[in-house]
């Protein structure tokens, strides 16, 4: 095996000059790539076009057969780029976070992606990024510079070809067991929403729900459906102030957050608050059973709800639901989780995110079967949810190994550490 050393510099072009034809006539349209338009998986988003008068000045070019890659965190750690290919007219701009290579004579650019896109060369990019923050980027130097061994045209193209094949394989499995992953969360929702209703019975009621409640009219006859107002005392937490941080905070009383609902029992904290917190503050000792909902919360948290588990406090973003004995607990937590879409019919949108108010908490009605008839649904769901549950854990974890393979493969075929001839289809434990 006949491999050189050398630099990305003598590989590749860094950021090439636009086409000159296209200078001429800057009414011509071309393709524009936003970075969302470029896929982490290499894809591209072909859809946009602009004209070359527009975008001439402060994007990035490229042309057909260049390879890019994002620059910017968090985008070029989740492997933002691709091969150009299908631009119009041969060419495009987009984001000025893309780097992008041009393939010089003698290198291929599809071993040139696959290269880029090692888990070597991410980790030695992501140590020389520079910048604070969300802004860290890779410098161009640091592309221009790198050394690399290379091997020559024809031992590209043949590793080359086998990476495409087996990425193809890989992909094509991953996206099979992705696919398997929704329907079996698609049938835990169904399983959920029949439980909780009670589709299970043939006497329906005859009264249609309104906009927020349309499943009112699917309930059983004998079930009650009242409002939360009339059946259980809500309240809210608050945030203890950092002024008074060795007062308020490092004490044993969890303390519950939005982004702690794990949309199931809350058995754990990541912050514990004092007795002086809950003496000198809105915070309040919550009783085991209470049901805690998100009412607002701009990273996606909104609508999710858990059961504690524990005797904690919560914060102001969330909705305490205190336990009342003529409720089972955890049919209150299967029917919050069956719910979650629905809160947002009735959310405030007035603000940049949106919020569940707890006058909306109160205003909303409950499913009410026998308490009996709650505990069998709640028995049922505990079991029949543990198990997709955990399906769905043993499905990621295989999704976790072949996306570690690839990775892995990827690595070793371009550094030259692979015999590509004696390589296996796949490892024990990712089919």
């Amino acid at each position: 095996m006949s491999w050189v050393d050398t630099r990305l510099r003598f590989i590749a072009e860094l950021n090439p000059s636009v086409r000159a034809d296209l200078l001429v006539d800057l009414d011509r349209e071309v393709s524009f790539l936003p970075m969302e338009a470029v896929g982490e998986d290499g894809s591209l988003d072909l859809s946009r076009s602009r004209a070359v008068g527009d975008v001439r000045n402060g994007f990035s070019y490229f042309e057909d057969g260049d390879v890019t890659i994002a620059k910017v965190t968090p985008c070029f750690e989740n492997g933002k780029g691709a091969l150009m290919r299908g631009l119009t007219d041969g060419a495009g701009f987009g984001t000025t976070e893309l780097t992008v290579l041009r393939p010089r004579a003698g290198v291929s650019a599809r071993f040139l992606r696959f290269f880029l896109s090692s888990a070597v060369f991410k980790a030695d990019a992501v140590g020389a990024m520079t910048g604070a923050g969300g802004l860290k980027r890779v410098p161009d130097w640091f592309v221009r510079d790198y050394k690399v061994r290379w091997p020559k045209m024809a031992e590209q193209e043949r590793i080359a070809n086998f990476l495409d094949e087996q990425t193809t394989r890989i992909d094509a499995l991953i996206a099979d067991k992705e696919r398997l992953v929704e329907r079996l969360e698609d049938y835990r929702s169904l399983a959920i929403r029949q439980e909780v209703l009670g589709q299970t019975s043939r006497e329906r009621n005859l009264v249609s729900g309104p906009a927020s409640e349309p499943w009112i009219d699917m309930l059983p006859l004998h079930w009650g459906c009242p409002k939360v107002k009339y059946v259980f005392q809500t309240t809210s937490g608050s945030t203890p102030s950092t002024d008074k941080r060795e007062l308020y905070y490092g004490g044993e009383i969890p303390w519950i957050r939005s982004l702690d609902l794990p949309n199931g029992l809350v058995a754990r904290a990541e912050v514990f608050i004092t007795e002086a917190a809950l003496k000198d503050t809105a915070c309040k000792l919550l009783p085991v059973d209470t049901i805690l909902l998100a009412m607002y919360g701009g990273d996606g948290t909104i609508g999710k709800s858990g059961l504690l588990g524990m005797e904690s406090a919560c914060n102001q973003a969330l909705c305490a639901i205190l336990p009342n004995s003529a409720v089972n607990p955890r049919f209150l937590h299967w029917y919050m989780v069956f719910r979650r879409p629905y809160w947002m019919v009735g959310a405030d949108g007035t603000r940049k995110d949106p919020n569940i108010s707890q006058e909306v908490v109160r205003e909303a009605r409950v499913p009410m079967p026998p308490i009996q008839e709650q505990a069998e649904i709640a028995d049922r769901l505990d079991v029949a949810i543990g198990q997709l549950d955990g399906l769905c854990r043993h499905v990621d974890e295989h999704i976790d190994r072949l996306r570690e393979y690839r990775s892995s493969l990827i690595s070793a075929a371009v550094s030259g550490q692979l015999d590509i001839s004696t390589e296996r289809e796949f490892p024990d434990g990712c089919r």
